[in-house]
């Protein structure tokens, strides 16, 4: 192998993902930040699914995503929202199109993962955890974390709730990005 160190390994992946998301993107007659909105969406909780907190976590102007978000809306993958108590915001939410072409960008990897078996997944999810946090800490950028890792989650019994919200949360949310996340 070729490869000497860590930038080199993430750069094959990423060369790999990014020709994975064109291609599929090509297929669907959508752009690669289409996918990467799809894809977000699919993972974020409620409190992660605005047109802002999207914009923050793409690193992208607002217009470019407000732009992406209407066609998105306008070809049946996404729909909008309005906030139950504050009217002056929406959610964004996938249709069950969205939901497939977000589903269908994690197959490569998928495959890949499942060659490696368990305890090798399990090795590489923690050694690129240990480097995201890193890099992150390192310059500076926003954790978008999953609630179940978070300082906010309160639990009693088989129930769980944001402790910065105050609201119930359900199992499922445990799982999902967050932009209020704070590593507990």
């Amino acid at each position: 192998m070729i490869h000497h160190d860590i930038t080199d390994y993430l750069e094959a992946l990423f060369n790999i993902h990014r020709g994975e998301q064109r291609k599929l993107a090509a297929e669907l007659g959508l752009q690669q930040i289409h996918l990467q909105i799809l894809y977000y969406l699919e993972r974020c909780n409620r409190y992660s699914d605005s047109l802002l907190v999207l914009t923050e976590f793409l690193g992208q102007t607002k217009g470019t995503v407000s732009t992406s978000v209407a066609l998105l809306v306008k070809k049946g993958y996404l729909i909008k929202q309005p906030d139950p108590v504050d009217k002056r915001k929406s959610h964004l939410q996938l249709t069950e199109t969205g939901a497939q072409a977000a589903a269908r960008q994690t197959s490569l990897w998928q495959a890949g993962q499942a060659l490696l078996g368990e305890a090798q997944s399990e090795q590489v999810r923690q050694a690129l955890d240990v480097l995201l946090r890193q890099l992150q800490k390192a310059n500076e950028y926003k954790v978008f974390g999953a609630c179940h890792s978070c300082q906010h989650l309160c639990h009693a019994d088989a129930s769980f709730s944001c402790g910065l919200t105050g609201e119930d949360l359900h199992s499922a949310e445990l799982q999902k990005i967050c932009v209020f996340h704070q590593e507990s």
